[in-house]
């Protein structure tokens, strides 16, 4: 899997994610310790999210990180 695709994924699922669980990206990003811009980064698939904040996000969602990088949609 390409890169490209893996940030699409992440992001689609952390937006997925945020919404189910309602935070504001700025809650969000307190719980995984990044600033709310790099959180809208990945939210965006701007950028790919350091292993140490997707599993900070997988945890937060109460999911492993196999399941954050699964296309839901």
């Amino acid at each position: 899997m390409k890169d490209d695709e893996i940030k699409k994924i992440i992001s689609q699922n952390v937006r997925m994610y945020r919404a189910k669980y309602n935070y504001s990206q700025m809650v969000l990003a307190d719980f995984v310790n990044i600033t709310q811009t790099q959180l809208s980064a990945i939210e965006r698939g701007a950028v790919m999210p350091k292993i140490s904040t997707l599993t900070k996000l997988a945890q937060v969602f109460n999911i492993s990180v196999d399941d954050m990088l699964k296309s839901h949609f």
